[in-house]
């Protein structure tokens, strides 16, 4: 697969991920959705009756120039749907990407609902998503900015990944490993789970957002969110994730990245560096060499921030 087609629908999903939490927040909803786009999994959007689901699905599918079919749970489910599942419903799973809004916590609890889905949950707006969501609805029209064929380039690249001896090395020590931490305190997320559906999403993430050494050390710590079973069991595993070093010292780098995205070359270059300064000493072995690994990369980050810093300065000289 070429490299400039990979990028390129990368820069375009970025963008469609950074349009979406703009728009209508539900931050952990559009992550978890485009997520389950790009891996092919279905997506189960859990929230109070009433939360703006469609809105979300429709600016996705103007986005991406998906065709978006409507329904109650029983129509046959085509290439991008959208479904409020009533209470005790039996779902029609089709081949095909699937976006579902589970509006009623009776549904959510059906075992065949519950299934294999990635799932994220979702609470009422606070007045500033409101007012975003508001202006999303009334005063943009939404024009694509990738399509369904980027969501495809993104797909197999993924899938290609899988098949590779390092991202299957790396899946096991940070993801694995990860369940087997959250198995020790009471969530049990399911083998098959384990097998079948976290190695697309961890895929899905390095495709999306690069198949870099630290995005391999730190995906981990964001897609297991979309395991959870229950809005407690997601508030136990974030519990778990903020208590772990190496999961803050990724989550520093990343706020390094956004800094450096919106130009605050001096703000990421602060970041990078108090990222890169981290004392790894204290942690036992196999958290020290994930710390270990974005130590590095903050390194880089903030060695190519000082040089573009540089120039900016002799520019204006």
């Amino acid at each position: 697969m070429e490299p400039n087609k990979i990028e390129q629908a990368r820069v375009k999903i970025q963008n469609v991920i950074k349009t979406l939490k703009n728009s209508v927040g539900y931050d952990e909803a559009v992550d978890a959705t485009v997520l389950g786009l790009v891996a092919r999994e279905n997506v189960m959007l859990i929230g109070p009756s009433g939360a703006a689901f469609a809105l979300l699905v429709n600016i996705l599918s103007r986005l991406v120039q998906a065709q978006l079919t409507a329904g109650d749970g029983s129509s046959p489910l085509r290439r991008l749907a959208f479904v409020k599942i009533p209470p005790n419903a039996a779902l029609p799973l089709e081949e095909g990407w699937i976006l579902i809004a589970a509006v009623d916590e009776d549904a959510f609890k059906s075992e065949e609902v519950r299934g294999k889905f990635v799932k994220a949950f979702v609470k009422y707006m606070d007045s500033y998503d409101l007012l975003l969501a508001v202006k999303a609805r009334w005063l943009h029209n939404y024009t694509a900015i990738a399509s369904m064929e980027d969501v495809k380039t993104l797909h197999e690249y993924a899938i290609s990944l899988l098949s590779k001896e390092d991202v299957i090395k790396a899946y096991y020590e940070n993801v694995v490993s990860l369940v087997e931490q959250l198995r020790k305190k009471g969530i049990m997320i399911s083998d098959e789970y384990v097998i079948e559906v976290l190695p697309k999403l961890y895929a899905a993430y390095l495709a999306i957002y690069g198949a870099t050494p630290e995005n391999m050390v730190g995906a981990a710590y964001d897609i297991i969110l979309y395991a959870a079973q229950s809005p407690e069991e997601l508030r136990d595993i974030k519990k778990t994730i903020d208590e772990n070093e190496v999961a803050g010292l990724f989550r520093l780098l990343n706020e390094g990245k956004q800094l450096l995205y919106m130009m605050d070359y001096k703000g990421a270059l602060e970041t990078f560096r108090e990222a890169a300064a981290y004392d790894v000493s204290r942690l036992p072995p196999e958290q020290r060499q994930k710390a270990e690994v974005l130590i590095r990369a903050a390194n880089e980050y903030a060695k190519n921030v000082q040089e573009v810093i540089r120039v900016l300065r002799e520019g204006a000289q």
